[in-house]
């Protein structure tokens, strides 16, 4: 788990460019989207998707530069999967690729 959310912004961690449709898992503290029309369809923590708590409306577009991060920081998502669109997602300390 990252130390602060300094950390976490300046990417220390390392960070991943998703931008297809499989499911992508790791423990990841901050999704940045990269494109104009992203669509996530689902978002996890801990195998629960907890996409609803983070976007009002799943099916409309997440404008590029939306910044999504945990509520909790000892929570990180876990799992993300597209329907359209890429995002950059920022790396906790012990995840491999």
């Amino acid at each position: 788990m990252p130390n602060s959310w300094n950390e976490i912004l300046t990417a220390r961690q390392g960070s991943v460019v998703v931008n297809d449709a499989a499911t992508f898992s790791a423990n990841m503290y901050a999704i940045t989207s990269v494109s104009d029309a992203t669509i996530i369809d689902a978002l996890e923590q801990d195998g629960v998707n907890v996409l609803a708590d983070y976007i009002t409306d799943p099916a409309v577009a997440v404008p590029r530069g939306s910044i999504i991060t945990p509520i909790d920081i000892k929570k990180p998502f876990t799992a993300v999967r597209l329907n359209a669109g890429a995002v950059c997602v920022t790396l906790g300390a012990a995840d491999p690729v």
